[in-house]
């Protein structure tokens, strides 16, 4: 708990450092003359205060006004008492409040702005509902506003239209967590199935209808009124949008990421350490983030959409548009499509805001084809520091918007401002009329007639849209399938004529479809089989598998199994080998052999034999540790060969030792190491000279001792000494020795990028390069020397506490150390300093404590010369990255 104040009290200090040094907040105007836009593009300041203050999250009406949640009630909710808060600033209350109106009545409000004049300006606001508790995400539609504030979703009616609610809200859901009003529920957000999506961020933990869950995105369908919990993980998500194929792209708090590609029923990375396991025993692990290249600025990506407003050039049309609150900006990222997922990189700036109180947290294409961006506008961008400071007379909402020439049509209607208005609204429009729309250029009128036909659900309507699915290949058919499903217009007759469509996303989706309903007839599940067997989509093959875990177990085997045999598809063989199917062992046993077979499938295949530990893969793996394997074979297997308690094991490591290169020597230590019979007799070998102590690090011979082990112990301190960590006066002097040395000269940052791939990139991330097990520095403090020097010095002082890493004793002997970077009912995955991963089951644990020490190894910087010192920290002061 020391650590986690300590840290606090230097979070708080630096940030008030900055706000000196910054010494920024400028009035609206002022504000909007120091902003640059990317070539092409304007700014307008199109709403500020008092107007509008603090505005969180908004959206567009059938008539074009805009609708925003202003925030002031944050970070705190009004008439609670909190009784209890942790190390991570989780806050236990005195009670769940009861909804509104009963409930503690707050300072948020919903609040309709409208451009009365044509300027193009918003000039006035009435408030739809006042006295919300921290209200984070509206949307509207059937007939009233969906709003979320924690712990309820709920339903102000609205039926006449006359923005004023019909009566008191209904209670949608109650459940949602609210411990930290950094990660509540938010980014309401209408499906292309016509379920009301949502996320909730890392520090709370739900309980919905017995569903329980600290990350991810859920649904509610307003009409069956059914919860269900999307997709699990992922961070602190803070923004929802699909693409036009119906995709799931939100938004992240990972340092080095842009987004998450959340897909049906999927698991994604979290915290594990910190946030808890996933919550399916049966989670064979996890969806990383989009692999992304380029990464710019802070470590916070929210409020994102992927652009299909048709106003801008065509190289921003399906790239994802998100603001940056810490690097105050919005960029935006190129998405490319790989398989059935994403690849991303750095698009470029295309808001820079000069400012840093400005605080982007939404982004909007508004009927105009503009994106809309609400600011927060303040010097803080977090509640760490507990002091309310915050400043609540202002907000600002912008709209980019293209100004470099006219852009060709892509739909059939040109898009309107909303300085126009929309008359007549879209609401009042023919049902024919509304079907029109959904060809247009711009998805903000797709969407709306997507909407509004769901609930008029016009039998009508229902011959005519089956027409367009059926006559047409592209983008209009998925729409026409979208509205008729939303609608209630599709069923299992037509929907089988669908699993030939020329279009892998309307196959795709129709298989979704039908899933959601749980349940199909004889004659579709056998359909479904034959599209496993037959459809090369991966995109349908993706959708098959998330829809098999939806419907009954008679039919998910079969479609595994027809997944199976699909040769090129290494991810669906270390499926079925989670499921001990012994035809899948033995095949993955013989591709890890080839020699032929591609690398990347091999090492993924030595990975799960490991996990799974079925004894027959040791002789496999064991010969696989020849010299005449690629090194990141052997490497993987050194791996692997962790959980098995076999005496050959040591035996074949120790001979191989002498032959291996300094790479697959510290993974041999730690293999050694891990077991008591194996640790002692590496140092064994230390005391008979085959091997060099000077070889074995000082983190290494750390975990020897733990063992406790009196034989090992004096081997230990015969060769190594007593095993201690440098006092805090050796620590301080060596810093001041280290600071002295970095200033008497000047360094190569082209030398320094050498050294950091080479001593640091192991466990770290700068400028979109190494790996994640510690922080990412591109975002940290990095100029600051006596900060950097200190942490590097003496790694345990401080730890972040999603960072602190666990001993782990088992039933059999073995010890590890590593972070938590998976956790289910069954089992922990432990990461470790040389990035690399071992799967424990929880019924072999003996002991899961934290360690006393940080993973990063002390004495870091002994082994360099002065001027290697300086060319180090050249780079990692540097602004951007060396040629």
């Amino acid at each position: 708990m020391k650590r986690v104040v300590h840290l606090l009290f230097l979070v708080i200090v630096l940030a008030a450092l900055a706000g000196l040094v910054a010494g920024q907040g400028f009035a609206p105007e002022a504000a909007l003359k120091r902003m640059q836009a990317a070539a092409g593009f304007r700014v307008k300041l199109v709403a500020c205060e008092p107007l509008v203050r603090q505005p969180v999250t908004m959206t567009f009406d059938d008539r074009g006004r805009l609708w925003v949640i202003q925030y002031l009630q944050y970070p705190n909710p009004a008439g609670l008492k909190p009784v209890k808060v942790d190390e991570y600033l989780r806050t236990v209350y005195d009670r769940v409040p009861e909804p509104p109106p009963r409930g503690p009545k707050g300072a948020d409000r919903v609040t309709i702005l409208e451009d009365t004049d044509g300027d193009g300006r918003f000039d006035r606001a009435k408030d739809f509902v006042t006295g919300l508790n921290l209200a984070t995400g509206l949307c509207l539609g059937h007939g009233g506003v969906f709003i979320v504030q924690a712990p309820y979703l709920l339903f102000y009616p609205d039926r006449d239209g006359d923005d004023v609610p019909d009566g008191d809200p209904e209670v949608l859901l109650r459940g949602f967590g609210m411990e930290d009003s950094h990660a509540f529920p938010n980014s309401l957000q209408w499906g292309p199935d016509g379920w009301l999506y949502g996320a909730q961020g890392s520090t709370v933990t739900a309980n919905i209808r017995g569903i329980e869950f600290q990350q991810g995105i859920w649904r509610y369908h307003p009409r069956t009124k059914e919860f269900e919990l999307f997709a699990e993980g992922g961070g602190n998500t803070w923004g929802v949008d699909f693409d036009r194929r119906g995709q799931l792209i939100a938004g992240t708090n990972f340092g080095g990421y842009a987004c998450l590609h959340q897909v049906q029923g999927a698991y994604y990375v979290k915290n594990f350490g910190k946030h808890g396991a996933l919550h399916n025993p049966h989670a064979y692990g996890y969806f990383e983030h989009v692999p992304y290249q380029g990464f710019k600025g802070g470590h916070v990506t929210c409020g994102g959409i992927i652009y299909q407003g048709g106003a801008f050039p065509a190289e921003f049309d399906q790239q994802y548009i998100a603001a940056n609150l810490l690097a105050n900006a919005i960029y935006w990222h190129r998405l490319e499509r790989r398989g059935s997922s994403f690849t991303a990189r750095f698009g470029g700036e295309l808001l820079i805001a000069n400012d840093t109180w400005f605080r982007p947290v939404d982004c909007l294409v508004g009927p105009d084809g503009a994106v809309y961006v609400a600011d927060w506008y303040d010097q803080r961008a977090s509640h760490l520091d507990p002091i309310d400071n915050w400043d609540r007379t202002n907000g600002r909402i912008y709209k980019i918007e293209w100004a470099g020439g006219r852009q060709p049509a892509q739909g059939s209607a040109p898009a309107v401002s909303p300085s126009e208005g929309l008359r007549p609204p879209l609401a009042q429009r023919s049902t024919g009329q509304l079907i029109e729309l959904l060809g247009h250029r711009n998805i903000w009128y797709v969407r709306e007639a997507r909407r509004i036909l769901a609930e008029r659900r016009d039998p009508a309507a229902i011959p005519v849209l089956r027409k367009l699915v059926l006559e047409n290949r592209g983008q209009l058919a998925l729409e026409a399938l979208w509205t008729l499903a939303a609608g209630g217009g599709l069923d299992e007759e037509f929907a089988l004529q669908l699993f030939d469509h020329p279009n892998e996303d309307v196959r795709a989706w129709t298989v979704r479809l039908l899933g959601d309903t749980k349940h199909v007839a004889p004659a579709v599940r056998a359909r479904l089989v034959r599209l496993a067997r037959s459809d090369d989509s991966p995109t349908v093959r993706s959708q098959l598998a998330c829809t098999a875990k939806r419907l009954p177990a008679a039919l998910d085997k079969p479609l595994a199994a027809l997944w199976s045999k699909h040769r090129e598809n290494v991810g669906l063989l270390r499926f079925m080998l989670r499921l001990s199917d012994p035809a899948a062992r033995d095949r993955a046993l013989q591709l890890a052999a080839d020699r032929n077979a591609p690398q990347r499938d091999r090492l993924g295949l030595i990975e799960v034999l490991g996990q799974i530990g079925d004894p027959a893969a040791v002789p496999v793996l064991l010969r696989l540790l020849e010299a005449d394997e690629p090194d990141a074979v052997r490497l993987a297997v050194l791996s692997a060969l962790q959980p098995f308690a076999d005496q050959r094991i040591a035996a074949k490591v120790l001979t191989l030792y002498p032959q291996m290169p300094p790479t697959l020597r510290g993974r041999a230590q730690m293999l050694l190491g891990s077991r008591p019979a194996s640790a002692l007799a590496l140092v064994q070998a230390v005391d008979a000279g085959r091997i060099a102590p000077a070889d074995v690090p000082l983190d290494q011979v750390r975990r020897l001792v733990l063992h406790g082990d009196t034989e090992i112990t004096r081997l230990v301190e015969k060769h190594w000494g007593k095993v201690a960590p440098q006092t805090a006066g050796e620590k301080q002097a060596r810093i001041r020795h280290l600071a002295a040395a970095v200033r008497k000269g000047k360094g190569d940052p082209t030398n320094g990028k050498l050294l950091f791939q080479k001593t640091c990139a192991n466990c770290h991330t700068l400028f979109g390069e190494g790996t994640k097990v510690g922080p990412d520095l591109t975002g940290a403090d990095r100029q600051n020397l006596d900060f950097m020097l200190t942490h590097i010095v003496d790694p345990s002082l401080v730890i972040r506490p999603e960072y602190v890493a666990h001993i782990a004793l088992t039933n059999n002997g073995q010890l590890l150390t590593g972070l938590i970077v998976e956790s289910t009912p069954d089992a922990v995955t432990l990461l470790d300093e040389k990035n690399q991963r071992t799967v424990l089951a929880r019924s072999q644990l003996a002991e899961l404590k934290p360690a006393p020490h940080s993973l990063m190894p002390e004495k870091l910087l002994d082994e360099m010369t002065e001027q290697q010192i300086r060319d180090l920290f050249s780079y990692l002061a540097a602004p951007k990255p060396s040629p």
